[in-house]
C-alpha cells in the first residue's frame, strides 16, 4: 500500500462507500480481475484496476498492487523473462500471502 498516489490504468469503480484502503484492497482481493486498487479517503471511493501503468504523484490517493511488488522482487537476480516468469506468484494467491506493494 502507498500514499500519495495510485497506479495509472483501466479502472472501475467500486459501488458504494469504501471507507479505507484496507477495505478497497480487500475488495480488489475478492474480485476476479483487479490487480491493483485506488482509494480516495476524502470521498470513500475505490477504483478496480485492470492494467497497471506508471505511478502518479497525487496526495489525495491511496493505491496499491501485490503483483508488481512481486515483480520488481523477483527480477532481482533472474538472468532472463523465462526464469523470471516462474518466480512470479499468480493473482489468485497475490493479496492471500499478504504481499502488498510498498508496505
Amino acid at each position: 500500500m502507498k500514499s500519495g498516489g495510485y497506479y495509472a490504468g483501466d479502472r472501475q469503480q467500486v459501488t458504494g462507500y469504501v471507507f479505507t484502503p484496507q477495505d478497497c484492497m480487500t475488495k480488489c482481493d475478492q474480485n476476479n480481475n483487479c490487480i491493483a486498487w485506488t482509494h480516495l479517503s476524502s470521498a470513500q471511493k475505490c477504483w478496480y484496476q485492470s492494467s497497471v501503468k506508471a505511478w502518479i504523484n497525487d496526495v489525495s490517493y491511496t493505491g496499491g498492487s501485490c503483483l508488481l511488488d512481486n515483480f520488481f522482487s523477483a527480477k532481482n537476480g533472474k538472468s532472463n523473462i523465462i526464469d523470471l516468469l516462474f518466480a512470479l506468484d499468480r493473482k489468485e494467491i497475490c493479496h492471500d500471502d499478504g504481499k502488498v506493494i510498498f508496505e
